[in-house]
């Protein structure tokens, strides 16, 4: 029975870590991928104003370079969100060690 439970447990946080790994590659990629469209506006954007070509009506309200501003914004402040929780952690295990010893 032991062994059976510490396999299932293995694979589990074998899942886990994948899963957390994949979740961190698919961030990574969007943000990539923003930054890119960001630089391909503003190439665009400065191609039209050497050449004098208007700008093409969009279907939605949004404009491209700010729905891309938009993500890299969501996907920097997460990441900033997640390091100050990991610091703030770490400061409360730190205090309570400390506690602990006097």
């Amino acid at each position: 029975r032991c062994p059976e439970m510490f396999e299932s447990t293995c694979a589990f946080a074998v899942m886990v870590k994948f899963s957390y790994d994949c979740e961190k590659y698919f961030e990574e990629k969007q943000l990539a991928y923003a930054r890119l469209g960001l630089e391909a506006c503003d190439i665009a954007k400065k191609t039209r104003g050497m050449y004098d070509i208007p700008r093409q009506n969009i279907l939605n309200n949004e404009s491209p370079e700010a729905a891309l501003r938009r993500k890299v914004s969501e996907i920097e402040g997460n990441r900033r969100c997640k390091t100050t929780k990991e610091r703030l952690g770490k400061f409360a295990h730190r205090l309570r060690s400390f506690r602990l010893r006097r």
